[in-house]
């Protein structure tokens, strides 16, 4: 029997993929425009998104 605070259940509810680091994950948003790398410090390579968004699942 499955139970709504099973993390099985959040896993397949939300359709969250293993993360490398350990623990569960799906993204949820990721905006349109972005921050050209110019615009970043140096340790940025790359343009970034103005913002994200995850589910994020620590069993």
């Amino acid at each position: 029997m499955v139970h709504d605070n099973d993390a099985q259940h959040w896993i397949t509810c939300l359709g969250l993929a293993h993360h490398p680091e350990g623990s569960w994950f799906r993204e949820t948003h990721r905006s349109a425009e972005t921050i050209p790398e110019a615009g970043l410090p140096a340790r940025f390579p790359g343009e970034r998104c103005f913002s994200t968004a995850i589910h994020f699942l620590l069993e």
